[in-house]
């Protein structure tokens, strides 16, 4: 028994993060090895309390939590081994916090405390600094243990992320920060003024949008940070909340319609347009649950609405591939966007580590992207001054050109309608026709230059009780619901097919058995998580797979089907929901 207590007890120790060690040369140290974490979702634990609770060592890069109504308390136990006092600083990245508190203690005696946060603004004059940052004094050879306690009003951001500096070095940081924030600003609002003549000079919608983007920047960097509300909007709650919500927002918004203006989707292609509108939707449908004060699903929306910039690269090298020349530089310059924000959204979910150098690099970025933009706006109008050059010389020379591209047109509609004949009505993806057109193709290259090929068989379980229950529109929507989603997660290379009521065929170039039976259940998964709604029904459908590969010695499609075919009854026939491979 008495063994059991001590090896229990050493466990614990263990734990224990260790003290750390003040130097007095610190030069913004992670205190990430030896910070620990509580939260608390009840919000009304004191510090009396909280001293009594389990704290969980930080144990990983990931210091932010996400979107989170708890209250976050912070532990951190230091030592000043040093013969003399030492004054010394913590400094957080991340500044949108409502309420900061902080309590330093020697041997369980306060030595001092502090509250902070957008919600406590100091009404003194303040040394500039657009971070939160506390000051501690600790004796020689001392240990003091620190707790810090972050939280929002309703819901926000939780990010941890703090390092440790000594006076000196923290005020030569400050400054060079100071200065180098003023610089961005500073060429954020020159491009600002820039753009903003052109629009007024042109009479563009390009360059207005252009503008309305660089300000809801130069707004985010303002009130990312503590420097609008402390020092700027520091009078108002109502301000203080929603600034950066608004600037995030309007920057998304102002960034999409430029897209759209700049690439003229609404002439281009149809279904990008729609694409950046339901974005730009859910932008506004966030900033009126600010309004509001519906937080989560404000917060939620924009910054959903935020990952629609991954994609923006790939929409503008399609247009540009398509031979919309006007795309290329947009392309560049939108990829510069799309990795900083990218990474700036995935740091807020959790899935990246947070660093000051990546701060900066996001900084950069926004500066990168802003100088990038006004020279594609300048390659734009050239473009199109060549373009009509090169048009106008076009008609002067050859009418027969007219004829030309008539006949190209009456020869893509051909090849439309042609494609519409291989198309499931229902679901717009490929037939049974197109699928065994295009997979003979594909067997006959696999046995070719013998690469693997595997084909995967889907049956959506008990569908005729979805029929029965809910009517065959509801059967419709699931079909097509359930095919949208399944084209979402497949390779370009892949082909998709309806070959039957509620059956599904997915032919897989280059993937064996093994890589077929993984992608298989990565579908089968999938589909059980994604509810359907129907009207007012949600809907979880599971599915039954079969996966077969293909053998070029003796295999032909209709074998190959089979034996898939065979697979897929097994799973039907031993309780669905299920992936089944079979090897020969």
């Amino acid at each position: 028994m008495n063994f059991k207590i001590l090896l229990l007890l050493l466990i614990h120790l263990t734990l224990i993060a260790d003290f750390f060690e003040l130097q007095d040369d610190m030069k913004g140290t992670s205190s990430i090895n030896v910070m620990e974490i509580y939260e608390d979702t009840t919000r009304k634990i004191t510090i009396d309390q909280v001293k009594k609770q389990a704290f969980k060592i930080q144990d990983s890069d990931i210091t932010n939590h996400g979107l989170s109504s708890s209250a976050w308390w912070i532990k951190l136990q230091v030592h000043n081994p040093k013969s003399q006092n030492l004054t010394w600083s913590i400094k957080f990245i991340f500044g949108l916090f409502d309420h900061m508190q902080m309590w330093q203690f020697s041997n369980d005696q306060l030595l001092s405390h502090s509250l902070k946060g957008d919600h406590h603004i100091d009404p003194k004059i303040t040394p500039f600094n657009e971070r939160t940052v506390f000051t501690f004094n600790t004796d020689s050879n001392a240990k003091n243990t620190i707790y810090f306690r972050i939280s929002h009003n309703k819901i926000g951001f939780i990010e941890t992320f703090n390092s440790l500096w000594t006076q000196n070095h923290l005020d030569t940081y400050s400054q060079t920060a100071a200065l180098i924030t003023t610089a961005i600003l500073a060429s954020l609002f020159v491009l600002f003024f820039y753009n903003l003549f052109i629009f007024f000079i042109l009479k563009s919608k390009i360059y207005f949008w252009y503008s309305v983007y660089l300000i809801g920047i130069i707004i985010g960097i303002v009130s990312f940070n503590t420097i609008g509300a402390h020092y700027i909007w520091r009078e108002s709650i109502f301000l203080i909340d929603n600034i950066p919500i608004v600037a995030f927002a309007l920057a998304n918004i102002s960034f999409m319609m430029f897209t759209r203006v700049f690439l003229e989707t609404n002439k281009q292609v149809k279904w990008i347009d729609k694409f950046i509108l339901f974005f730009i939707s859910l932008e506004i449908l966030g900033l009126f649950f600010a309004i509001i004060d519906v937080r989560f699903l404000a917060l939620k929306l924009i910054y959903l609405g935020g990952f629609s910039f991954f994609f923006f690269p790939f929409i503008g090298l399609y247009l540009w591939k398509k031979g919309f020349l006007i795309a290329r530089g947009y392309t560049l310059a939108s990829t510069i966007l799309s990795i900083t924000m990218t990474i700036g959204l995935l740091r807020m979910s959790g899935y990246v580590y947070t660093d000051e150098w990546l701060f900066w690099l996001s900084r950069s970025g926004f500066i990168i992207e802003g100088i990038l933009l006004s020279i594609v706006l300048a390659d734009r109008i050239n473009i199109i001054q060549n373009s009509y050059n090169k048009t106008q010389n076009e008609l002067t020379s050859n009418l027969g050109s007219e004829v030309k591209k008539r006949t190209i047109e009456l020869e893509k509609a051909k090849k439309i309608a042609e494609n519409l004949a291989r198309k499931d009505m229902l679901t717009e993806i490929w037939n049974r026709r197109a699928f065994s057109e295009m997979s003979e193709e594909l067997l006959q290259d696999s046995k070719r230059h013998d690469i693997p090929l595997s084909l995967i068989m889907i049956d959506i379980d008990k569908f005729k009780t979805i029929n029965d229950n809910y009517g065959h529109k509801a059967g419709d929507i699931v079909l097509k619901s359930f095919s949208k989603n399944l084209s979402l997660q497949i390779r370009d290379s892949d082909i998709l097919s309806r070959i039957g009521g509620e059956e599904f065929v997915i032919v897989l170039p280059h993937s064996n058995l093994a890589d077929a039976t993984k992608k298989a259940e990565h579908f089968r998964l999938d589909t059980e998580t994604k509810p359907i709604d129907i009207k007012d029904t949600i809907l979880n459908i599971t599915i039954s797979i079969g996966v077969a590969q293909f053998n070029p010695k003796y295999d032909s499609l209709d074998t190959l089907l089979a034996r898939a075919d065979k697979a897929m009854y097994y799973v039907k026939s031993h309780g669905r929901n299920c992936v089944y491979s079979i090897d020969s």
